[in-house]
């Protein structure tokens, strides 16, 4: 009487499993970076975002805020919004006036610089009045 096999070798599994696995590890390391580029695409968007509202700032009070705090104030009082933040860390980016001159007791800052460290490369984006000023 001939027996019929029909079943599969255990060989045969590991194999599959094997491919499996290095499929869903395939998968997970694809998942991964287009999370990361979203991410770095959405901080992009958001220090063009604040540049906007900095440069209404600017044709409102004739400057640029002073410092952070005084940016979060006029998101919050005029605009009725967060201030955007990082989308993995929930930090808010960083906010640099640059060259500010007191003159009469009146502190005045004719430029800024916005930064913020992109994930997927782990470089610094920065930009200010004019645009992107650092793109490694």
């Amino acid at each position: 009487m001939e027996k019929n096999n029909s079943a599969f070798t255990m060989i045969e599994t590991i194999i599959v499993l094997g491919i499996i696995g290095i499929l869903v590890t395939i998968g997970i390391f694809s998942f991964s970076i287009s999370a990361k580029t979203s991410r770095d695409a959405t901080r992009r968007a958001d220090l063009e975002s604040i540049s906007g509202v900095l440069e209404d700032y600017n044709n409102k009070y004739g400057t640029y805020p002073i410092n952070d705090n005084e940016l979060r104030n006029y998101y919050s009082n005029n605009l009725k919004i967060d201030e955007p933040k990082d989308p993995k860390t929930k930090v808010e980016y960083s906010y640099s006036p640059v060259r500010c001159i007191e003159k009469y007791q009146v502190t005045t800052c004719p430029s800024y610089i916005l930064s913020t460290t992109m994930e997927l490369t782990n470089t610094t984006y920065s930009v200010d009045k004019y645009g992107v000023i650092n793109n490694d």
